[in-house]
C-alpha cells in the first residue's frame, strides 16, 4: 500500500484470525530512508480471544524482534477481554506489534490477538 504522508491508514485483523504473533503496519524497510519523521500510531483496540492473560506489545523497528527484546509499550490484556490506547505513539523506523505472553519483555505468544490500528506515516 502507498499513500501520501499525513494520510491515515488502518490495520485490521478479520473476525476469524488472530494477530500471528506479529505484524510490521508499515512495511519491511526502514521508515526512515523514506519518512524522516517516522510515523505515529494514533488508535489501537486489542482484544485477547484467550483465558489467560496475553501482552500486545509496540515496538519501533521493521524487522521481528527476537525474545526477550524490550517494546516501547506494552498493554497487558486480561483473559476474554480488550485494552485501548488512544493516544498517539511516534516511531522512527516502523511501527510493529506483537503478541507476548510476558509483560515487560517479549516471549512470543500464540496466535490470540485481534485487533484494529489506526496510524499515519508523517
Amino acid at each position: 500500500m502507498t499513500f501520501e504522508p499525513g494520510s491515515y491508514c488502518v490495520y485490521t485483523t478479520d473476525g476469524y484470525t488472530a494477530l500471528d504473533g506479529y505484524v510490521c503496519l508499515t512495511g519491511g524497510s526502514d521508515l526512515a530512508t523514506v519518512f524522516p519523521l517516522g510515523a505515529t500510531l494514533s488508535a489501537l483496540i486489542v482484544g485477547n480471544s484467550q483465558s489467560s492473560t496475553r501482552w500486545a506489545q509496540i515496538f519501533d523497528g521493521y524487522t521481528k524482534p527476537a525474545n526477550n527484546a524490550k517494546p516501547i509499550v506494552s498493554l497487558q490484556i486480561g483473559a476474554n477481554s480488550q485494552v485501548s490506547l488512544e493516544w498517539p505513539i511516534n516511531v522512527k523506523h516502523g511501527i510493529e506489534i506483537v503478541s507476548s505472553t510476558t509483560g515487560p519483555y517479549l516471549t512470543y505468544g500464540s496466535t490470540d490477538l485481534f485487533m484494529t490500528a489506526w496510524y499515519y506515516k508523517r
